[in-house]
């Protein structure tokens, strides 16, 4: 369809398209998963774009003089710093008005930051650790005095120490076990829910990354933190003597 507007003004050219899908996001061209959005940008052939301006910037229908600002290249997970290199002396080597630059270098600050915020969330992890331990030593030794006419029975029953120390076990390492697990569903659902609600304001496609690093560290404090939570207190009353632990009660 072609409108006319007067004779100073060349006439406009309407062409209508079929988009072939709607991309999420990108890091050159503002797109969007939404069609409904304004002012997204088009990606199409360079046939396409010349036959799209064959009255208007570039008459001459040749793909050589259509001008390229930036040329973008991504290589595979695999490759290696060197190899990058290479290709980057090599590109420079040709002596063409161009200027070569790799991304790497400019996000060494990111990566900088990044890992210094993941370093920080560890130690605010392992410090939250401590502190329930703490509060964890404080429960499970207010357990044990509680029933401690049970395990004084017990003991003058002729049970032996393991037995009633390995019940107290099992119980810490439940509990804290638990207590994890949940823990890690209830924030995995919430960082989610925050990454994708992020992704819907911004238009922009934010991974959701699982520390999987961290998650295996909470796992190894629980289990060592709930062995000595649970063994601090029943040592004092098994390798007492029964009638010490019997005038504790009264």
């Amino acid at each position: 369809m072609t409108l006319k507007n007067n004779d100073k003004h060349p006439p406009v050219k309407i062409e209508i398209l079929k988009p072939i899908g709607f991309l999420r996001s990108s890091t050159v061209f503002k797109l969007s998963e939404f069609p409904q959005k304004e002012m997204q940008d088009a990606l199409v052939s360079f046939p396409t774009f010349l036959k799209f301006t064959e009255n208007g910037f570039y008459p001459k229908h040749r793909i050589e003089r259509i001008p390229i600002q930036h040329v973008y290249i991504k290589f595979h997970s695999w490759i290696k710093q060197d190899q990058i290199d290479i290709v980057r002396r090599n590109l420079i080597n040709l002596r063409m008005p161009m200027s070569v630059s790799d991304s790497n270098e400019k996000i060494v600050g990111l990566q900088i930051a990044n890992d210094s915020l993941f370093a920080f969330s560890i130690l605010t992890t392992i410090i939250v650790m401590i502190m329930c331990f703490f509060s964890l030593t404080s429960s499970m030794y207010t357990n044990v005095i509680q029933q401690s006419k049970e395990i004084a029975v017990l003991r003058a029953l002729g049970t032996r120490r393991f037995p009633i120390m390995r019940i107290y076990l099992y119980e810490s390492f439940i509990l804290i076990l638990s207590s994890t697990i949940m823990g890690l569903i209830i924030g995995s659902f919430v960082a989610y829910t925050y990454i994708s609600q992020r992704s819907l304001f911004t238009q922009l496609q934010l991974p959701f990354i699982f520390p999987y690093q961290m998650t295996i560290i909470v796992f190894i404090m629980a289990i060592i933190l709930s062995f000595f939570a649970s063994i601090i207190p029943i040592y004092l009353l098994l390798f007492d003597s029964i009638t010490n632990v019997m005038r504790r009660i009264q």
